[in-house]
C-alpha cells in the first residue's frame, strides 16, 4: 500500500501548478530549495515549505511563484538582453525595474495575485532586515526603486518592513527620478519602451550605464 503524502507535498503541488497556469506553458519544471527564488529558461525555483505551512508562509510561496510566472509570461528575454546596461550597479536596477512591470502587469489582472505578491514582497523586505534601516545607503538602492516604481505602477504602498528605510529614500528619488517613475507607467505593456525609460531612471540617478557612449 503507497504512504500517504504529507500535506506539505500536497500544497506543493498548487504554486507549480499556478505557475503553468499563468505562464502559460507546460514545458515548466518547478524544484524546492533552501536557495532564493530564481527563475532560469524552463525551470523555477522556490522556496521550500516548512512543515508547519501556516496561511502567513504559504501566502509568501504563491507570490514567489506568482512572481515568476509572470516573468515566464510577460518578459521578453531577447529585448531585456538588448537594453541591459554593462555597469553592475545599473544592471542591478535594471533588473529590479523590469521585475517590477511583470509584477505590477499580473498585479493589476489579477488581485488574487496582487495579494500573493504583496506578502512575497514583504518577506523579501523583512528578509533583508529592511525595518532596522535607518539612514541612505547606495546598497539598498535598488531594492528602493523597486519598491517606489512599484507604488507608481500599481498604487501599492511599501511593505510594513520597508516603510522606515523608504522614508529615507523618497525625498532623493522623488526628487531625482519622480518623473521617470510616471513615465515608467505609461509603458507598462511595452517592453522596449519601458526599458528605455527605465535606462533614463538610471541615468538620472547619475548612475554610470558602463557604455562607451
Amino acid at each position: 500500500m503507497a504512504e500517504a503524502e504529507s500535506p506539505v507535498e500536497i500544497f506543493k503541488r498548487a504554486p507549480a501548478a499556478a505557475v503553468r497556469a499563468i505562464a502559460e506553458r507546460e514545458d515548466i519544471n518547478i524544484v524546492y530549495g533552501a536557495a532564493l527564488p530564481a527563475v532560469g529558461g524552463t525551470r523555477v525555483r522556490l522556496p521550500l515549505p516548512g512543515r508547519e505551512l501556516a496561511q502567513e508562509e504559504a501566502a509568501q510561496l504563491r507570490g514567489a511563484a506568482d512572481a515568476a510566472a509572470l516573468r515566464l509570461r510577460y518578459h521578453d528575454d531577447a529585448i531585456h538582453a538588448k537594453r541591459r546596461p554593462a555597469s553592475d550597479q545599473a544592471r542591478q536596477l535594471f533588473e529590479a525595474i523590469e521585475q517590477t512591470r511583470v509584477e505590477a502587469i499580473g498585479a493589476q489582472r489579477m488581485a488574487g495575485v496582487a495579494a500573493n505578491l504583496a506578502a512575497h514582497m514583504e518577506e523579501r523586505c523583512r528578509r533583508q532586515g529592511l525595518a532596522h534601516v535607518t539612514e541612505r545607503d547606495d546598497a539598498m538602492l535598488p531594492e528602493a526603486v523597486r519598491l517606489l516604481a512599484r507604488e507608481a505602477l500599481t498604487g501599492a504602498p511599501p511593505p510594513p518592513s520597508a516603510k522606515r528605510m523608504i522614508a529615507e529614500w523618497r525625498p532623493f528619488l522623488e526628487g531625482k527620478v519622480g518623473r521617470d517613475f510616471l513615465e515608467l507607467a505609461k509603458h507598462l505593456q511595452d517592453q522596449d519602451g519601458y526599458a528605455k525609460v527605465a535606462r533614463q531612471l538610471i541615468r538620472d540617478l547619475d548612475v554610470d550605464l558602463g557604455e562607451v557612449e
